[in-house]
């Protein structure tokens, strides 16, 4: 098992370091959460994912994070390094001048935008695929979904369950996220069955490579995200 956590390494004021590390605020403010989880976690348990603003990487955007994320790595204090939304341009762009890989990428995956292109770039840098809003928050109405639903009626299964053993036999890394005890035990009752090749490709050709949520290449939504404080 392995606690994921995501650190968000926004531009402008989102790193506010305490006011005694003034000189490397990244590097206090990374040292600070590593060192807090430290206390509580053993070191196989260790995740910390390096989330970039939507489209801008992560090493070279947060020189400092980035820096203290290798050297927490190569200390042992941290089993992986994760990076989200990174699309195959940056993605390509870290792998190919990092010391350190990344060696999971967060994008939006589901039904929807199934994120194609992307898992192929993955792939070729060895960068395993996790999936977040696997459900898109029900956009679209998703769990009205009539092809997804058929398949589920074929194995007694529901939408939700449907999509992640999708998603799962497509090679994606799923945490789906409820606050339902009935929902948490439904999405971990999804290894006793197993979809076929033609519910495979019913469900890819759902597939519209578009966003549920926003453009991740939005200029105006990318100068959105960088005023937030996190």
């Amino acid at each position: 098992m392995l606690v994921l956590s995501l650190l968000c390494c926004l531009t402008g004021a989102a790193h506010a370091a305490p006011a005694s590390h003034p000189a490397a605020p990244h590097k206090a403010y990374l040292s600070l959460i590593i060192d807090d989880l430290g206390q509580n976690l053993p070191r196989d348990r260790r995740v910390l994912g390096l989330p970039g603003p939507v489209t801008t990487a992560v090493m070279p955007d947060t020189p400092h994070a980035a820096e203290f994320a290798r050297e927490a790595y190569k200390a042992g204090k941290l089993r992986a390094i994760g990076v989200s939304n990174f699309f195959p341009d940056r993605l390509a762009d870290i792998c190919t001048y990092a010391e350190i890989k990344p060696m999971v990428n967060q994008v939006e995956t589901h039904p929807f935008d199934q994120q194609r292109k992307a898992h192929e770039y993955m792939d070729k840098f060895g960068v395993a695929h996790e999936s977040w809003g696997p459900f898109a928050e029900g956009r679209k109405d998703m769990f009205k979904n009539s092809v997804i639903q058929a398949v589920g009626d074929r194995y007694g299964k529901t939408v939700a369950q449907v999509i992640l053993r999708f998603l799962m036999q497509s090679d994606v890394i799923v945490i789906p996220k409820s606050t339902h005890k009935e929902r948490m035990i439904q999405n971990l009752d999804v290894f006793d069955f197993k979809l076929n090749e033609e519910d495979m490709k019913q469900i890819q050709g759902l597939d519209e490579a578009d966003s549920a949520f926003f453009s991740h290449y939005d200029p105006e939504m990318i100068e959105m995200l960088s005023k937030f404080n996190v």
